[in-house]
């Protein structure tokens, strides 16, 4: 059996591996953990974005071609940007990604929005209402909005290792927000220990609405062929109303 045929099984066994993404024979897709409800290895179908994206190449006509594995978020990046894979997801466009990357037709979209202490007198109102904030965002993340408000003087940017630790030094006081999309800083929040949701707020309004996309490497020759199977299968997808059922059984809602 192939060891990385099944998702929710394998960790850190695959993504090491010497492949080439161009081979007629076998085209192998990655992702990380850790980003639930969307991508976690814990959940069912291992997340809502991983489930869809393993149902668009399985309907695929050459299903049987594609592979999905695992590997840590800047890994698999990296190692996608270098063709060893043809796509990695979910990810949101950004200036410097798209230099390396094309991005499919958008697979869902998501309010991005700040999390804060319940007891904050943060009002969010741009980021100069944020002037002496500290907002957290995990390594790994993309964060040039963030990291332009720092450049101005607005606030500083705490990196830790994951969004439990982000909650977690929110409620220590050592961090005041984090930004996140509502339902992946909700299911996170809810499921950090030593963390009482009810100590949280969620700020409106909306910092920017994060459309995620399925990525895939300019590197690769058949490039654009790869793309254009993932945008058909989520075409129909969503016209076959699967897209739909998945979404409503994660998040208890359809596409936006």
């Amino acid at each position: 059996m192939n060891p990385c045929r099944n998702v929710v099984l394998v960790w850190l066994l695959c993504f090491v591996l010497p492949v080439s993404a161009s081979k007629a024979d076998e085209y192998l897709i990655v992702t990380g953990t850790g980003y639930p409800p969307y991508v976690d290895i814990t959940l069912e179908k291992g997340g809502m974005v991983t489930e869809i994206v393993e149902q668009i190449f399985a309907n695929a006509a050459n299903a049987a071609s594609y592979e999905l594995v695992l590997a840590p978020w800047t890994r698999g990046y990296q190692l996608s940007k270098e063709g060893k894979f043809i796509g990695t997801f979910p990810y949101i466009w950004s200036q410097e990604r798209a230099q390396d990357f094309l991005f499919s037709d958008p697979i869902l979209d998501g309010h991005q929005k700040f999390f804060a202490r319940r007891d904050s007198s943060i009002v969010f109102d741009g980021p100069e209402s944020l002037t002496g904030s500290r907002v957290c965002s995990p390594r790994g993340y993309e964060k040039s909005l963030f990291r332009a408000w720092e450049a101005e003087g607005y606030i500083v940017v705490d990196e830790p290792g994951s969004l439990q630790d982000c909650f977690k030094m929110i409620a220590l006081g050592r961090t005041h927000l984090v930004p996140l999309i509502e339902e992946v800083g909700m299911f996170v929040l809810n499921n950090t220990r030593g963390v009482n949701s009810d100590d949280f707020t969620v700020l409106e309004p909306p910092i920017r609405d994060l459309p995620h996309y399925f990525i895939v490497s300019k590197r690769l020759p058949d490039a654009e062929q790869h793309l254009e199977t993932f945008n058909k299968g989520l075409r129909e997808l969503r016209k076959s109303g699967k897209l739909d059922e998945i979404m409503q059984r994660h998040i208890g809602r359809g596409p936006s």
